[in-house]
């Protein structure tokens, strides 16, 4: 990974290579917000980020945007715990079929 920062257009540009890898081709951009710019490569692979405005966005919060975890910190609604110890507790009892059972039926 390399960050570079340009000075005059207050911009950070993150590149998500590995270091061995020089180089890459950015096929498409995908603007994420006014002031964060995604870059892709041919494979689809998330390539670079922009950060532009950088003196008021800071690398961290980007980041957190981009790779954190939106559900943080909320809660599974009960029903759906319940449902779902029952359907392990189903498939450690053996209970369950598999698709292809499912499907002759």
């Amino acid at each position: 990974m390399l960050i570079r920062y340009d000075t005059i257009a207050d911009a950070k540009y993150i590149t998500l290579l590995p270091e061995k890898q020089k180089k890459g081709v950015v096929v498409r951009t995908k603007k994420i917000h006014p002031w964060l710019l995604v870059d892709y490569d041919k494979d689809g692979n998330m390539f670079g980020i922009e950060i532009l405005n950088a003196s008021e966005n800071k690398v961290e919060d980007v980041f957190e945007e981009l790779f954190g975890d939106p559900d943080y910190g909320m809660e599974l609604r009960p029903s759906f715990v319940r449902r779902l110890k029952k359907s392990i507790k189903s498939a450690k009892a053996s209970r369950t079929h598999d698709l292809r059972t499912v499907l002759k039926k």
